[in-house]
Parts: C-alpha cells; structure tokens; sequence
C-alpha cells in the first residue's frame, strides 16, 4: 500500500521540549507503520524512519555503534532516539510550567488535558493528586474553587472534575435561558396599541409632574436670593434686618420728621422726594 495522502511525520529537533515532540512524532510513525506499512519487514521500517527523522535525525543516528542484531530491530531504534532527546528534558522546568498554568477560558476538560499532557514530564509521584491541586488553584471560576475547598482531604482528580464540570453545565444553562428571555423593549412593541398609548402617556405625565414640582422651587430660589442680600444691609424704612416676606414695624406709621408714611424718623432723609 502506497502512502499517497497520507501526512508524513516529521521531527522538529529545535524544539525546546524535545521529549514531548519525539513522543507525538513517535506516535504519528506508529500509525502509519502499524497501518498503510502493517506488511513490511522490520528492515523497510527503519528506511522509513529514517528518512521521516531528517538530516539532524540521520546526524544523531551515525554516532550510534549498533551490533549487526540491533540494526535490525526498530525498537532499538526508537530507544536511541528517545535516549538522545531524554537528557535534553528538564523537569524542573516542566513543574514549574505546570505550576503557573490556569484555566482561562478553557472549558474543563481542556484544561485537565493540558495540565496532564504537561504532568508527564513532571515526574510526580502522584499525579492524579498533582493535577487536582492546579484545578483548585486554576479554576477560572470563585465558586468552584469554594466547592472543591469545601470537600476536604476526601476530594479525589475524578471527583474534583465532575463538580467542575457539573458547575460549568448549569452556567451553560443559565446563560441559554437568560438569552431566551424577552427584552423589556421587545415585549413593550407586543403590547396592545392602546396598552403602548397608556404607558406613553404616563410617561409624559410623569415628566411633566416633575417640572411642575421642580419648576416654582427654582422660582423662588431666584426671587429670594437678591432679597435675602439687601435684608443683610438693613432696612431702608426701619433700619432693622428682616426679609422680605417679614412686615416692616415701619409700615402704617407717620414720621414725626417728614409728616410721610412707612418709615420712621431716622430715616427721613433717605425717603425724600
């Protein structure tokens, strides 16, 4: 069987997690030589390896010093490689790559795959127990951070996901059904004519009723306030201070000086003419 359409694997040896890459490159061989070349003798697979590996692949393969037996085998081949890419890996690194990663707009399940695939380069000696820890400390949501809190030392990764996941269907829910909800302005256009003429017209009333309480307040207020200054000068008739709206202890009386009315004595003078 021919591999036309078939994608070709391909190793990117410049990758800077070179056991992660060598483990889906590895995979993408196995599918292909466990499927279109299921029939070929362990000699072709290697040819086939060998080539899909590249020139740096082919570079790392001349320094091996294989006996005649090994040369024949594909496993050996595929232990060499991974035994060249190993020391490159560093799992310090990836601990603390799985450390900082967060669930962001990630659905649940997104974000347990992501943390396990980096889990394997970890070297945890419990991972399960690991990667529930970052779905606590991860989650994107308050609320389910609580839930899990809330189960103690009992909570285990299967549990801690489902409750998750739980969670994240009902918010799915939610938000459907606040989205079926009709507008206050669709149902509004749905009324009867007369039922939209009603709510116009108590609107504008209502408006209207706020000008007539507001509008004589902001009349006095004008009218007041100059008053209200002169009053701080003193009477002109009196003398005294008093406001506008006061009776003046001058009126209805005759001044004994000028013989003229509403204003007393002292304040002839400025009443003249």
């Amino acid at each position: 069987m021919d591999l036309n359409g078939v994608p070709q694997p391909q190793m990117n040896w410049d990758s800077t997690n070179l056991v992660d890459t060598w483990k889906k490159f590895k995979q993408h061989v196995g599918l292909i030589l466990d499927g279109p070349l299921a029939e070929k003798d362990e000699k072709v697979k290697i040819t086939y390896l060998l080539l899909w590996v590249g020139e740096k692949g082919r570079d790392i393969y001349n320094t091996w010093q294989l006996s005649e037996d090994d040369a024949k085998k594909l496993s050996v081949h595929f232990d060499k490689f991974l035994t060249y890419v190993q020391p490159k890996q560093n799992s310090l690194l990836a601990r603390c790559k799985f450390r900082y990663e967060t669930q962001s707009s990630d659905t649940v399940e997104q974000f347990i795959t992501r943390l396990k695939l980096i889990a394997k380069d970890c070297n945890f000696k419990d991972t399960d127990e690991m990667i529930r820890d970052s779905l606590i400390f991860g989650t994107s949501s308050p609320k389910v951070k609580e839930k899990l809190l809330n189960e103690g030392d009992t909570l285990t990764l299967e549990k801690a996901i489902q409750i998750a996941q739980a969670f994240e269907y009902s918010q799915g829910q939610l938000k459907e059904m606040k989205n079926l909800e009709p507008s206050t302005v669709v149902h509004e256009l749905n009324l009867p004519r007369h039922s939209q003429y009603n709510s116009a017209s108590s609107r504008k009333n209502h408006k209207t009723s706020d000008r007539t309480r507001t509008g004589p307040v902001n009349q006095d207020r004008v009218k007041v306030e100059p008053h209200r200054y002169s009053s701080q000068q003193g009477c002109g008739n009196c003398g005294r201070r008093h406001s506008k709206h006061e009776e003046c202890p001058a009126k209805g009386k005759k001044c004994n000086s000028c013989q003229k009315w509403n204003h007393l004595p002292k304040y002839a003078d400025q009443n003249k003419g």
